[in-house]
């Protein structure tokens, strides 16, 4: 349904991973690759520019297997994005173990 309204905006922002990844049973995200492909290319046929977030591993504890795979897939997002002329904003450049900027849960940023 997103997509059918989707018409009426000038670009797309989007950030997907935690919850994508943990959804289903995809221990190394190879679901994940497949279900960005499928977006990536929905969102082309829409002619709009499209931005991307890539989000940073918090190196906390309480996240060592989302960490893992965000750096294992980071490669292939990154390769997935060039293939479909999706803007990435990648936050590992710019907030790479940024601790104190991050909430006690080590996921979500401050305001």
């Amino acid at each position: 349904k997103l997509i059918a309204s989707i018409h009426d905006y000038d670009l797309v922002i989007m950030e997907s991973f935690i919850w994508d990844l943990t959804r289903y049973d995809d221990p190394v995200g190879q679901v994940y690759l497949v279900n960005m492909d499928k977006c990536f290319s929905a969102l082309k046929s829409l002619k709009k520019p499209v931005i991307w977030i890539l989000i940073s591993p918090s190196s906390s504890p309480k996240t060592t297997f989302i960490d893992r795979r965000l750096i294992d897939l980071s490669p292939a997002i990154v390769d997935m994005a060039k293939k479909y002329s999706v803007h990435l904003l990648n936050l590992s450049d710019l907030f790479n173990n940024d601790r104190p900027s991050r909430q006690p849960d080590g996921v979500h940023f401050k305001p």
